[in-house]
C-alpha cells in the first residue's frame, strides 16, 4: 500500500490519507478547492461592492455640495389693510432647509415689512392666511377708464393704515388670480382696475450660507378707498 502521495497542486509529498496539503494548504479534492475559491471570490466581490457604494455616496455628496442651491418661490402674496395681516404661500424648492425672515414691500415711496420668521424644509410649503376678504368686495378697489393712478390718488394713499390715508395700497403678487378677475369685473362697465408695479423682496437664510439671500417678487399695487366720512368725497381725478 502506498503511504505517500504527491500534492496535485504543488507536487509536495504528503501522507496518502491527507486531505489538505501541509505545504500549500490546498485541498486535494477538487470540489473542496472550488468551494474555497468561490468563498474567497464572494468575499472579494462583497468588499468591492461595499467600496463602490461608499465611493458612489461620496461622489453624490460632493456633487450636491458643489451644486447646492437655496431656492424659495413666492407662489402667492396679498397684503391686507395693515402690515400685520397678509396672505402668502411659499415653496422651498432648494436642496436644504431655509429660514425665511420677512417680505419687504416698497411702493410709492413707502415701505412695509411683513414678518414671517419661519423655517421651511426642502420640498415643503409654508402658508399664512390672515386676510379673508375686503368688506365691499371688488367694488372697494379703485377703478378708472385709464387704469393709471393719478397724482391726487397717490398723494392720498399710503401702505400703512395707521397714517389714516383715504386710499390704502393693497399689493398682490403678479400671478394672483384676483388681479385678473378684478380687471375682468371692471371691463364689463368700461373701466379698469387702477394699479401700478410694486417692489416686493423675500428675504431668507439658507442652511449652508451665512449671508442673507433675496428673491425679487413681481407684484402689483392696487388701491382701496377708506370709507370714513372724511374720505367719502375725496376724488382720484
Amino acid at each position: 500500500m502506498r503511504e505517500k502521495k504527491a500534492c496535485r497542486y504543488c507536487g509536495s509529498e504528503m501522507k496518502a490519507s491527507a486531505v489538505l496539503c501541509p505545504t500549500c494548504n490546498s485541498y486535494q479534492d477538487r470540489w473542496r478547492s472550488l468551494l474555497l475559491y468561490l468563498a474567497s471570490a464572494a468575499g472579494f466581490l462583497a468588499l468591492l461592492a461595499s467600496a463602490a457604494t461608499f465611493i458612489f455616496s461620496q461622489l453624490v455628496d460632493l456633487e450636491k455640495r458643489l451644486n447646492w442651491k437655496d431656492e424659495v418661490d413666492v407662489i402667492f402674496f396679498e397684503s391686507g389693510i395693515d402690515p400685520y395681516n397678509y396672505n402668502v404661500v411659499l415653496a422651498n424648492r432648494g436642496d436644504g432647509p431655509v429660514f425665511v425672515s420677512d417680505l419687504l414691500l416698497n411702493v410709492l415711496g413707502g415701505n412695509a415689512v411683513f414678518r414671517i420668521n419661519a423655517k421651511i424644509n426642502s420640498n415643503d410649503f409654508f402658508v399664512v392666511d390672515k386676510v379673508r376678504s375686503f368688506p365691499e368686495g371688488y367694488e372697494s378697489f379703485v377703478s378708472s377708464t385709464s387704469g393709471a393712478p393719478t397724482r391726487k390718488l397717490v398723494e392720498n394713499s399710503n401702505i400703512i393704515f395707521e397714517s389714516k390715508p383715504c386710499f390704502l395700497i393693497v399689493v398682490f403678487s403678479a400671478s394672483a388670480t384676483d388681479v385678473k378677475r378684478m380687471d375682468d369685473h371692471y371691463k364689463s362697465s368700461g373701466r379698469r382696475l387702477v394699479s401700478q408695479p410694486a417692489d416686493v423682496t423675500l428675504r431668507f437664510h439658507g442652511a449652508r450660507k451665512a449671508d442673507q439671500q433675496e428673491v425679487q417678487v413681481p407684484a402689483v399695487a392696487t388701491f382701496v378707498r377708506n370709507t370714513t366720512d372724511r374720505c367719502r368725497n375725496v376724488s382720484i381725478d
